[in-house]
């Protein structure tokens, strides 16, 4: 349990923040892999390698934070990854506007846009640039800072005593 405790307590916010980066990249990797079957309306507009490089980012991300050697280069994979499904995505899924909006832009083909796509599309821009935010937050605290609070928590009990 102190390993764990010891991963936990090193950590900073900006871990955090990229963790749940992470997280969602997860997630829009699920949405994507079951709104874009091959079988469905947005069939043609798909790509496995969107579901591979967003999954990918959960991955490396998770993979090398464990360790503390690789833990400054968990952000800058996560970000690469995202950003290469994005442009996959991108690549792909263009197509998809003129059909919906094909007799001019009006709130009816709006509306009627596959929500999976939407959610998709949103998802990876902001995921691209919260991971990119990532890339420059704090992921571990320094040594320095951590003797600098045990010093301070030493003369601190000192004080109550």
């Amino acid at each position: 349990m102190g390993i764990v405790k010891d991963f936990f307590a090193r950590k900073t916010v900006g871990f955090y923040i990229s963790l749940a980066c992470a997280v969602w990249s997860l997630v829009c990797a699920i949405v994507y892999i079951t709104g874009f079957s091959p079988s469905g309306v947005l069939g043609s507009y798909s790509s496995v390698w969107v579901f591979v490089c967003a999954l990918l980012a959960f991955i490396g991300f998770i993979a090398a934070s464990l360790f503390k050697r690789t833990s400054r280069l968990a952000a800058p994979i996560m970000a690469f990854f995202i950003f290469i499904a994005l442009l996959i995505f991108a690549t792909y899924g263009y197509q998809y506007f003129p059909e919906v909006f094909y007799g001019g832009f009006n709130m009816a083909g709006f509306m009627g846009m596959n929500g999976a796509f939407l959610f998709c599309l949103i998802s990876f821009i902001i995921l691209l640039i919260l991971s990119n935010v990532c890339v420059y937050l704090k992921q571990e605290r320094s040594q320095k800072a951590d003797k600098e609070e045990a010093n301070k928590e030493g003369t601190m009990s000192e004080v109550e005593a």
